[in-house]
C-alpha cells in the first residue's frame, strides 16, 4: 500500500516538473510569455517568480519521493542479498562437512 502511495506521488511529481520547467522563458520566448508578458532583466515577471518557487518545491518531492523508492527498493533487495549469502555459507558448509567430515577452518594468523 505504501509503495503504491509513494510511486504514484513519484511519477505525478516527475510530471508535474517536466510541465514546470517547460513554463520558463529561455532565452528567446517561453511558455510562460503567453501567460504572464515579457520578461526583463531584472527577475522576470511576478508568474516567473511564482513559477520559480513552484518547480523548487516540485524538485524538492521529487527528489524526497525519489529517495523513498530507493529506500523502499534498494534495503529489502539488501537484506535478501545478506540472507542469501548466509544460507549458501550454511550450504557450503554442510557440503564440505558430508565430504570431508569437518568443517572447513578458518585461515589463522601467524
Amino acid at each position: 500500500m505504501l509503495n503504491t502511495i509513494v510511486i504514484v506521488v513519484q511519477v505525478v511529481a516527475s510530471i508535474f516538473l517536466i510541465a514546470t520547467i517547460l513554463f520558463h522563458s529561455g532565452k528567446g520566448s517561453g511558455l510562460s510569455d503567453m501567460f504572464g508578458g515579457s520578461s526583463s532583466l531584472s527577475g522576470g515577471t511576478a508568474l516567473e517568480r511564482r513559477l520559480d518557487k513552484i518547480t523548487v518545491a516540485t524538485a524538492i518531492v521529487f527528489g524526497l519521493g525519489f529517495g523513498t523508492v530507493l529506500t523502499l527498493i534498494v534495503t529489502p533487495a539488501a537484506l535478501m542479498g545478506i540472507e542469501l549469502m548466509r544460507l549458501k555459507r550454511l550450504r557450503f558448509v554442510a557440503a564440505w562437512r558430508a565430504r570431508f567430515g569437518r568443517g572447513p577452518r578458518a585461515a589463522t594468523a601467524a
